[in-house]
């Protein structure tokens, strides 16, 4: 890692500048050429430019504003996020999580997220292609994923889903679901399944 930060401003209303640059680095067992960032804290407020590099070519940015307390359901601060990507690696999603185990495939990512943390909302698109994974604690295998989902302001709709168990046996669903102050709204989701796999451990 290089890095530098500037502190300023007061004990009690401190302003801090942040820019570093972490090189050959690695989220579990995925591996990455470079994440650089530049983050400015003032007021309460951050003003972040994340870009991570995976391999040439393969790339993910985040950039704008955010509260410092971005995942608290309290927050009532705003904040105006950018987050795009190249198709790049599903496995990143394991250095957030361990439900899920030995990801593979890729997911683009054009979306932005404008509110409070308490009440965001979001714009844009996820797509999934060729998505692998180990559901931790039912031993469930899955693959052949495929997923797109549009973002509206208050609906995440699900414009196709596709995924396999490990015996190519499918589950396909579509539908929406409406969101307001990250709780549930209107629900509309169908799904079509035979022989699926759900569990595969001791129950």
């Amino acid at each position: 890692i290089d890095g530098e930060v500037v502190f300023t401003g007061t004990r009690n209303r401190p302003n801090v500048s942040a820019q570093f640059t972490i090189s050959d680095g690695r989220v579990r067992e995925l591996p990455y050429e470079k994440l650089t960032a530049r983050i400015d804290y003032e007021s309460g407020a951050m003003a972040v430019d994340l870009r991570l590099d995976q391999a040439p070519g393969i790339w993910l940015t985040v950039g704008g504003r955010a509260p410092v307390d971005l995942l608290s359901k309290d927050s009532e601060q705003p904040m105006d996020l950018a987050v795009k990507s190249s198709p790049i690696a599903l496995g990143l999603i394991e250095g957030v999580t361990d439900v899920v185990d030995n990801v593979a495939g890729t997911m683009l990512l054009d979306f932005n997220v404008i509110g409070t943390s308490r009440d965001p909302h979001f714009a844009g698109r996820i797509d999934i292609d060729n998505a692998a994974f180990l559901v931790s604690k039912s031993g469930g295998r899955y693959k052949n994923g495929r997923a797109a989902f549009p973002l509206g302001r208050d609906r995440v709709a699900v414009e196709a889903f596709h995924l396999e168990d490990e015996r190519g046996h499918p589950l396909e669903t579509t539908g929406s679901l409406a969101t307001h102050e990250l709780g549930v709204g209107d629900l509309e989701i169908n799904v079509n399944a035979k022989g699926f796999q759900v569990l595969r451990n001791e129950f």
